[in-house]
């Protein structure tokens, strides 16, 4: 028999690299790395150039942020308008940034 068929993990399936975890995890490869400089994401593991996700770290990590099916989602974040904030008149002395005439 071999591993594969009595069901032990082989190296393809131990580490991940970024893109496959994101795929994994069904979030683009773009949030996890976000998330990775940030710290907040999987432990990682750097083989030479290359980073990799231990399969371990990711089913961890989801883990940690795994909520209770009775809890609240989360209001979505809202933001306030952006205001628009003029040049003070005074600074360019009622002329509004343009060069006085000689």
């Amino acid at each position: 028999m071999t591993p594969d068929e009595v069901g032990a993990p082989t190296a393809s399936t131990l580490a991940l690299s970024v893109a496959e975890a994101a795929r994994e995890v069904r979030i683009s490869e773009r949030l996890l790395r976000t998330y990775l400089a940030r710290n907040e994401g999987p432990s990682v593991c750097r083989l030479g150039r290359r980073v990799v996700v231990r399969r371990e770290a990711l089913d961890e990590w989801l883990r940690d942020h795994e909520v209770a099916a009775d809890t609240p989602a989360p209001a979505p974040v809202t933001r306030a308008p952006a205001t628009r904030e003029t040049p003070s008149t005074s600074l360019t002395g009622g002329r509004r940034g343009r060069v006085a005439a000689r």
